[in-house]
Parts: structure tokens; C-alpha cells; sequence
């Protein structure tokens, strides 16, 4: 289910003050995927800003993950800012993202995931095992990748749920930045993993970090990652 899609071939795209709100995909045997908003468009730049998603509802006990905001655009400029994710909720063993960004835009690129909000996703069942990301990267971008300004807080669990705030999973070549974000208040009633801020960063990347702040982590039993850095 896509309730906004944007995969045209276009040299610049434009996507901002969009609302995703109160969606629910009905029934509790839902096994596939559902998106708030998913942006493939935008080769030259690429502006996804100042946009909503809150309080969509998977009520799918089965591995049906949902994304709250989906960007795989590999424009070379890159602007995932002002964005809002709030209050979406599932029940299920699938994933739960807030912002997922996976591209791998060219060397010399600059990609910024700045000034979002992600707050208060829930997994609200014993069933709801799947994991819970607010931001995250998976693609290699090379050049330039900016997370900063981020407020990331608010997440929950009733099941042993992977949980993670910012999760830098991609290995970008060249410079990552990751300042001032604020993460925290996440709690997990089962026995899982759980990261305030995660970087895979290599040894080919240079990975600046100053003035985040990570707080209020609990969980009944599992290891808990402040920050963690490969």
C-alpha cells in the first residue's frame, strides 16, 4: 500500500507539505508492505521537506512492515528536512520505520537528513517482536552525509523489539556528520537490542559527531547502546 508514490524519471524534485493522517490497513493478516510517502524522483536535486506522517495504525500481527517516510532518490543534492513522523503505531513481527533513506548518490554528493522530527512510534502488542527504527540509512552514499538538528524520541514496545533512534547502516565513503540530535525516551517490555545512535562508519570515513544527546534508554533485560560506532 502507497498512500503517496513518486517514482517518475525528472531532474529535480520537489515534494513538501504533504500530510499523511489516521490510515489504517484493516484486518490483523496483513503480510506485506505499506508507505506513508515514497519518493524514487529527483536525478539532479532533490527537496523532501516540511512533510507529515502521523497516526497511521497496522494493526497486521504478521510481518507486514510499514514505512512512515521511504526516499531512494540518488540525486547528488539531497534535502530531507522539516519533516514530521509521529504517533504511527503496529502490531506485528515486521519492521517499523519513521524516515528510511536508501540511495547511493554519486562521489561528491551532499545529503542532509536534518531538522526532522520522529516521535512515539509503538509496536502496542506482545506480538509486535519486529524492530523499530526513527532514521534510517542503508544506502552508500559517496560524498557527504548530514544528520543533524534531529529530535528522535518517544518510541515503545509491549514485545522484545529491536529499537533504534538514528541507525547509520550504510557506509559511505567519505565524510558523515552526525550533531546535535536529541534521542531518547524508549522503553521495551521484552528482551531486545536497543541503540540511542548506531554508525557503521569504515575506515575510509571520516565520522564527526559533537553535541548529540542520548537519554532515558530502558529496557527489561537487554543490552542497551548509548552510541554505538563500528
Amino acid at each position: 500500500t502507497y498512500r503517496m508514490y513518486s517514482s517518475i524519471t525528472t531532474q529535480n524534485a520537489v515534494i513538501t507539505g504533504n500530510k499523511i493522517k489516521n490510515n489504517t490497513i484493516c484486518g490483523t493478516t496483513a503480510a506485506a508492505t505499506s508507505y506513508g510517502m515514497f519518493n524514487g524522483a529527483g536525478t539532479f536535486t532533490c527537496n523532501f521537506s516540511n512533510n507529515e506522517v502521523s497516526n497511521n495504525y497496522l494493526p497486521s500481527t504478521l510481518a507486514h512492515s510499514m514505512y512512515g517516510m521511504y526516499n531512494s532518490a540518488t540525486a547528488p543534492v539531497m534535502d530531507f528536512n522539516n519533516n514530521l513522523v509521529t504517533g504511527n503505531s503496529s502490531n506485528g513481527t515486521g519492521t517499523l520505520y519513521g524516515i528510511y533513506y536508501t540511495a547511493s548518490a554519486p562521489l561528491g554528493s551532499t545529503v542532509n537528513i536534518n531538522n526532522n522530527t520522529v516521535t512515539n512510534l509503538q509496536k502496542l502488542t506482545a506480538t509486535g517482536t519486529g524492530s523499530i527504527y526513527g532514521i534510517y540509512q542503508a544506502s552508500t552514499p559517496q560524498g557527504t552525509l548530514n544528520i543533524n538538528n534531529n529530535t528522535v524520541t518517544g518510541f515503545s514496545s509491549a514485545a522484545a523489539t529491536l529499537i533504534a533512534g538514528i541507525y547509520q547502516g550504510g557506509t559511505p565513503a567519505n565524510f558523515i556528520n552526525i550533531n546535535n540530535n536529541k534521542v531518547g525516551n524508549f522503553t521495551n517490555a521484552g528482551v531486545s537490542t536497543m541503540y540511542g545512535i548506531y554508525s557503521s562508519a569504515t575506515t575510509t570515513t571520516q565520522l564527526n559527531l559533537s553535541q548529540d544527546s542520548v537519554f532515558n534508554l530502558t529496557s527489561a533485560g537487554s543490552t542497551i547502546y548509548g552510541m554505538y560506532f563500528t
